[in-house]
């Protein structure tokens, strides 16, 4: 198992209000998730992020707009990417309509992942078990063949309504020791048989995370569960399988 800690703009932002990326090295993660756009709008903190995780296993995310054209935003995410290498992998944060039709954004996701694969591999899917169930199954079950990057927070209980739980070092130290052990399970999401990667809380100390640079008290933590080799590219519609018809 290995765990990793995804960064925006917010995780650099200093007290004067400038940008400092973190000293990954000194972090001592496995991985380096970082967000690089929303819509077709750059994160300001990615480019200094991304250069100074070099050397280390790393994600880029964008976070899709539902409402913006998708061959737009996947076109926009790899003007970013200048020193994208063959390890590095991409990933799709999913968690809103923007005020569109369910079956729409769906079929805008699945433009967006097509367009990432030609170039990169596919892409991992990130979403949340409120927001993914909102859609019917029987829509949803083309991607299986995209790995899951889950947001399921299970202690976090503020989500609840309860105090808020801020995870300090020998707390996560805690937490992970439970998901090593198998003890700490995310539930199950359908289609995925599981995520490959999972953010398992949103309260981690920053101070127990030596590196970190921006003045943001908690942050989220992920368990990376699977291997995330170069993906293989691909240019067949998830939701057409090639045949030009999508459904919907």
């Amino acid at each position: 198992m290995k765990f990793a800690i995804d960064v925006s703009r917010y995780d650099a932002v200093q007290a004067d209000g400038s940008l400092q990326p973190m000293d990954w090295q000194r972090a001592r993660l496995d991985l380096a998730i970082i967000k690089a756009c929303e819509g077709l709008h750059a994160d300001p903190a990615f480019a200094s992020q991304w250069k100074a995780a070099a050397g280390l296993p790393r994600v880029a995310y964008h976070f899709f707009r539902s409402n913006v054209e998708a061959p737009a935003q996947a076109q926009f995410f790899f003007s970013l990417l200048e020193e994208l290498s063959p390890f590095d992998r991409l990933a799709v944060d999913f968690e809103t309509l923007d005020g569109m039709r369910p079956e729409y954004a769906l079929n805008s996701l699945a433009v967006f992942l097509i367009e990432i694969g030609k170039r990169h591999g596919q892409a991992l899917i990130y979403t949340y078990p409120g927001f993914w169930r909102t859609f019917d199954s029987r829509l949803t079950a083309w991607a299986a063949k995209y790995p899951l990057w889950l947001a399921q927070w299970p202690r976090d209980t503020w989500i609840l309504g309860f105090p808020l739980k801020v995870f300090d070092a020998s707390q996560l130290a805690g937490l992970k020791a439970e998901i090593v052990a198998g003890s700490l399970k995310p539930i199950e999401l359908k289609p995925w048989s599981g995520p490959a990667i999972w953010q398992f809380t949103a309260r981690a100390d920053t101070r127990a995370i030596p590196g970190y640079s921006g003045v943001k008290k908690v942050c989220d933590y992920n368990a990376v569960a699977s291997e995330l080799v170069p993906a293989a590219r691909s240019r067949v519609c998830p939701l057409c399988g090639g045949s030009g018809k999508v459904a919907g």
